[in-house]
């Protein structure tokens, strides 16, 4: 059940996420961290479950990739602190698979990775 993003900034840093609880959780570029999906995590709208990283981005390009052998994975980024904002980009990758692939340009501050499942009731 173990999923996984990582987090690439421009400059080659890059960040091991693995989905872990369902608060929001500070993850910084480089740092590796682990855990899972569940369903007690909290939900969208749409019944899918999900993590919240945030992180502080300076004004650059950055790439996400979320893996999962268990769900499709699906993965959002947006400014701010709300992981539960429609205003986000997002990539589920469609039929390439469960894993995720997202690219976008911050202007600096702080950014949320939202990593969910595509699914309601998947874990």
């Amino acid at each position: 059940m173990m999923t996984r993003a990582a987090l690439f900034a421009a400059a080659g840093l890059a960040a091991l996420l693995t989905a872990g609880a369902a608060s929001a959780q500070t993850i910084s570029v480089g740092q590796t961290v682990s855990g899972q999906i569940t369903p007690s995590d909290t939900s969208l709208p749409d019944g899918s479950n999900f993590d919240c990283w945030v992180f502080t981005a300076a004004a650059g390009n950055y790439t996400v990739d979320y893996r999962s052998e268990d769900f499709d994975a699906f993965v959002a980024v947006g400014k701010g602190r709300d992981c539960a904002s429609v205003e986000s980009d997002f990539n589920d990758d469609g039929d390439e698979g469960l894993d995720s692939h997202l690219e976008f340009a911050a202007d600096g501050g702080p950014w949320f990775i939202r990593a969910n499942t595509l699914e309601a009731g998947e874990s």
